[in-house]
């Protein structure tokens, strides 16, 4: 098993070395502390790779939030800041907002579907969490994840029609991953 999980970092370093990315930030609490796992940087090169080869139907339809976000939203003295960033890129303008957490040193991603457009039975908003390990109990997360998406329709209170209450009944989805056949 070990020398599985040294092959996917390699491949993710590849990955990365390929697109010639090489970003650091000062935030060191976003890097892994342990050797052979996923850090920021690796995330965002990859996640920059997969987005730069998508078409531009696709990109139409999808925003993605910078990593650190999320993270910086949890400490109360940088929540103001990040809410008046993620105001200016009017995220629900888009059918899909996938927004990276990392939280207690594990990552997931939220995907946010259908919260800008008109209910209907085809397009329903729903909140999907992915984390393919279920190391961090994804649940625990939900009322942070809601406070975030309320204060995020707050911020945008004039173009909002929603009410805090509607939020509150938007499901969130957390899909079991099986692994073999």
């Amino acid at each position: 098993m070990p020398k599985r999980k040294q092959r996917e970092v390699l491949v993710v370093d590849d990955f990365c070395a390929a697109a010639g990315t090489n970003r650091r930030r000062n935030h060191n609490s976003t890097f892994s502390k342990h050797p052979n796992t996923l850090d920021t940087d690796k995330f965002e090169c990859c996640f920059r790779n997969i987005w730069r080869d998508l078409s531009e139907d696709k990109k139409a339809s999808f925003t993605f939030m910078d990593s650190l976000w999320f993270t910086l939203y949890m400490r109360e003295s940088s929540r103001e800041k990040v809410l008046k960033w993620i105001k200016k890129e009017c995220i629900f303008s888009k059918k899909y907002v996938v927004i990276p957490i990392v939280c207690w040193s594990h990552w997931s991603l939220l995907i946010l579907c259908h919260f800008g457009e008109t209910k209907s039975k085809a397009r329903t908003p729903c909140m999907i969490l992915l984390d393919s390990l279920h190391m961090a109990n994804p649940k625990r997360l939900e009322p942070a994840i809601r406070k975030f998406v309320v204060d995020i329709y707050q911020a945008e209170a004039k173009e909002r029609p929603e009410k805090k209450w509607a939020i509150s009944q938007i499901p969130l989805l957390v899909p079991k991953v099986t692994y073999g056949s």
